[in-house]
């Protein structure tokens, strides 16, 4: 069945648009070759937050004589990977609720003589217009010398840190 949307890209501005344009009556499928929810959930705002409430939460709790020894940063930063994750799966809740199509895979736009199509694993998705919500990628700028200790958001909240 066609779309009248399909929405590449389930970030921020991905799903947003996805979930509006459903609550218009528009049939949708939104595209996602990785996380839900983009950059700022998996890797910048919402894990960055939760650190920093982490962090907050031990220096209160020192303060006050509660806490015995400093935690491991492994366990703030995974305690901001179980935050990042439930914003995931309540975004994914979000887009079912909504009606939303969630298709996972790498998008390929293509424009021809029929028009803009979205191409996923080899199925074509037909849809009357296409919204292209990509997203961001991190940035070093040319004169950090990039070294094992230099971590951009996305090695610090995907990966940990390196031993």
């Amino acid at each position: 069945m066609p779309y009248d949307f399909t929405v590449v890209g389930a970030g921020v501005a991905g799903y947003t648009a996805a979930v509006l344009l459903s609550k218009l009556g528009y049939r949708v499928a939104v595209v996602e070759e990785h996380l839900v929810g983009g950059e700022c959930t998996n890797y910048g705002c919402a894990p960055a937050k939760a650190l920093l409430h982490y962090a907050r939460l031990v220096e209160e709790a020192r303060l006050h004589g509660l806490a015995g020894q400093a935690r491991p940063v492994a366990e703030a930063l995974r305690f901001a990977a179980r935050i990042a994750s439930e914003e995931r799966e309540g975004i994914e809740a979000l887009l079912e609720r909504a009606g939303v199509e969630l298709v996972r895979g790498l998008a390929r736009v293509k424009v021809g003589p029929e028009g803009v199509t979205v191409e996923v694993g080899g199925s074509r998705l037909d849809a009357s217009s296409v919204v292209i919500a990509t997203g961001s990628e991190p940035l070093v700028p040319g004169w950090v010398e990039v070294c094992d200790r230099v971590l951009t958001n996305r090695e610090l909240f995907g990966r940990g840190l390196p031993d």
